[in-house]
């Protein structure tokens, strides 16, 4: 509990113990800035009357009792019902109003004054707007209207500063009566809760269907050698239709850029498919480089079709690359020291042959299509024999040679040492 309101309670307890009047059934009791007197809220349907206030002489002594109310275009207290005698006098069924008591012991007279207001509201909410960019949300409120004389001798309407929160799925998303929210791709609602300066709430609520899709997918796997098989996953919501759009290498388009046959961005879309299947399917990239995926996610027909579009920058291609390694060792504990491979990445085409040192080609193996480096590292290896008879520890001499996915050519040649351990 904050200072402020704190000091506003003590206030009006003692205020209350002075004039002696009060409302046992008020459902908030507080004053108003420019009111010195206490203020009773009544929280009642619309146009009821329910206020009922209660005045008791000062020491509980026995009186008369007179009420009066405001006459707000005279800006008099005209009487307004007969209290009778006793300890306490009340009255009921108070229409909104400023009201006076007058209490009289015999010997002495006094005044006590309060205000009564009966509060109600009422809340709507609804969809103004729908569009595939906006959602215009509105809520019309409208509060028992509160006319009074303030202590200036001014007559005034009591102004409202409710409260406002909309939420969705228990999520804040505005604080004024009318939003525009970007709409979301799943059936929403929205709540609306206004509170008044008297604690009374409101509640409403407006369902969305959503006419917006929204574009997700998965890749699987996003680099690897070439050929590269990619599976795509289409994952999106609330959609209808699609179109994958496959484009270029970035290198290819920056190369295209550069001789001038790249004039439009639709030039560096290399294919599109169009289907309204969410079914995953494979892609394969038999060149190296790096490739952009756009897939475009839609609701709807046209004029009134809403579209969603998701990026996937970028499935890596490796470039191409042969390694070859200089030493093995078929008794070394190093299962990867045993053999003598090549370790080729994104080729096409591979040929390796390797010579003794009098020029005899005693290890050759050769594929034109090369679908995974696991073939050349299984397929390809020199496992130190001849013929099945282990080769003689010393220096041999190989010729590599390759297509890249990239289309250019390799050749590599050296000497590899082949190393057997001690007897």
């Amino acid at each position: 509990m904050n200072r402020a309101f704190l000091l506003f309670v003590f206030s009006f307890i003692a205020t209350n113990i002075l004039a002696q009047v009060s409302a046992p059934t008020a459902n908030f009791v507080g004053n108003l800035s420019d009111l010195n007197y206490s203020v009773f809220v009544f929280n009642t349907p619309q146009n009821a009357t329910n206020g009922a206030l209660q005045a008791q002489f000062p020491g509980g002594e026995t009186a008369s009792f007179k009420w009066q109310k405001l006459n707000l275009t005279s800006g008099t207290y005209e009487d307004y019902a007969d209290g009778g005698n006793g300890s306490s006098s009340s009255i009921d069924n108070l229409a909104n109003g400023q009201y006076k008591v007058i209490a009289d012991n015999g010997t002495e007279t006094r005044e006590f004054l309060a205000a009564v207001i009966n509060n109600w509201h009422t809340l709507t909410a609804s969809i103004q707007e729908s569009t595939c960019d906006n959602l215009k949300l509105n809520a019309e409120f409208t509060a028992a209207p509160f006319e009074y004389i303030n202590s200036s001798n001014a007559k005034v309407q009591l102004v409202r500063n409710p409260k406002v929160g909309w939420k969705a799925e228990d999520v804040k998303v505005s604080s004024k009566l009318t939003v525009n929210l970007l709409p979301p791709y799943r059936n929403t609602t929205y709540k609306i809760e206004v509170t008044d300066q008297f604690e009374l709430k409101s509640e409403a609520s407006v369902d969305y269907t959503s006419i917006v899709p929204k574009a997700l997918f998965a890749i699987s796997p996003n680099k690897g050698d070439a050929p590269l098989s990619v599976e795509f996953t289409n994952n999106s919501e609330n959609a209808d239709s699609f179109t994958w759009s496959f484009y270029k290498s970035e290198e290819q388009i920056t190369k295209e850029r550069e001789d001038g046959t790249y004039s439009v961005p639709q030039d560096s879309i290399e294919s599109e498919a169009n289907n309204s299947q969410t079914a995953a399917f494979e892609r394969v990239y038999d060149e190296t480089g790096n490739y952009r995926v756009k897939l475009t996610a839609r609701k709807g027909v046209e004029p009134n079709q809403c579209e969603d579009i998701l990026y996937y920058k970028f499935i890596a291609v490796n470039p191409s690359e042969i390694d070859i390694p200089w030493a093995f060792s078929p008794d070394s504990g190093n299962e990867e020291n045993k053999t003598f491979y090549v370790r080729a990445k994104s080729m096409k085409s591979l040929e390796i042959n390797i010579f003794n040192r009098w020029g005899r080609n005693i290890h050759n193996w050769k594929s034109s299509r090369i679908n995974a480096n696991d073939q050349v590292s299984k397929e390809s290896v020199w496992d130190g024999k001849i013929g099945g008879t282990m080769a003689s520890p010393g220096v041999y001499y190989y010729v590599v040679k390759a297509v890249g996915a990239d289309d250019k050519k390799y050749e590599k040649k050296g000497f590899v040492h082949l190393f057997r351990g001690k007897n």
